[in-house]
């Protein structure tokens, strides 16, 4: 039976405000964004990656976030995003650098966790990937691309569907389309093949004016099911 697969999101964009705590959820801001203090050239060098990035100029923005990196050291935003844009390239080993930089530098940093979740996900380390995601959502209990891959990680690392995979991955799917899919394996597994269609043809006609290059797969396993 054809299975689709993959993280399918990408990593947290921190994005470094005036005010500096962007990404900390309220109430867990920490001690040291708080108190750090971001040079201003090294501000100016991570807006120009930023708008880069944005442009989708992806080298050009990983040469400004390395110069605010050299310019702060502790710049925790310029690291994780830098660690971002490796990712979405796939180039996985200096994504983790970067990330494990970033972490060194804030431990508690609720995107930074996740993204590197996503990256050991995307390397198959997925007992790992499971750990830091639990980190992630004591820190930020309410993120859904967090619980999504918790749950992700949950199937993969224990080959099987339980209830808190379930619960995580339909919650997810009402704001990450590719949760259905891992929802219509998780419907197959328990032998329920109304409820994977429904997940497939709803994951279809999210993603219906958007190039997809696994549709076909999709429409071929979505035919088998009927």
């Amino acid at each position: 039976m054809a299975t689709v697969s993959g993280v399918g999101t990408s990593l947290v964009q921190i994005r470094a405000d005036q005010n500096s705590n962007a990404a900390a959820p309220k109430g867990t801001i920490s001690l040291r964004r708080l108190s750090h203090k971001i040079p201003k050239p090294a501000r100016k060098e991570y807006e120009k990656g930023w708008s880069l990035r944005r442009q989708s100029r992806l080298d050009e923005a990983q040469v400004h976030y390395r110069r605010a990196l050299e310019l702060d050291p502790q710049f925790v935003e310029a690291a994780n995003d830098l660690g971002a844009l490796y990712f979405m390239q796939s180039h996985y080993d200096d994504s983790l650098q970067a990330l494990e930089r970033a972490l060194a530098i804030e431990s508690e940093s609720a995107p930074v966790l996740a993204n590197l979740s996503a990256n050991m996900m995307a390397t198959g380390r997925y007992a790992e990937a499971g750990l830091l995601a639990r980190r992630a959502l004591a820190v930020d209990p309410v993120a859904v691309r967090t619980r999504y891959l918790y749950g992700l990680s949950s199937r993969a690392s224990q080959k099987k569907y339980d209830a808190e995979t379930q619960s995580l991955l339909e919650e997810a799917a009402r704001s990450i389309p590719h949760a259905h899919l891992v929802l219509a394996n998780l419907y197959r597994a328990k032998g329920d093949r109304t409820a994977a269609r429904g997940a497939l043809e709803i994951h279809l006609a999210a993603r219906k004016s958007q190039p997809d290059p696994q549709r076909p797969q999709i429409e071929s396993w979505l035919k088998s099911l009927h």
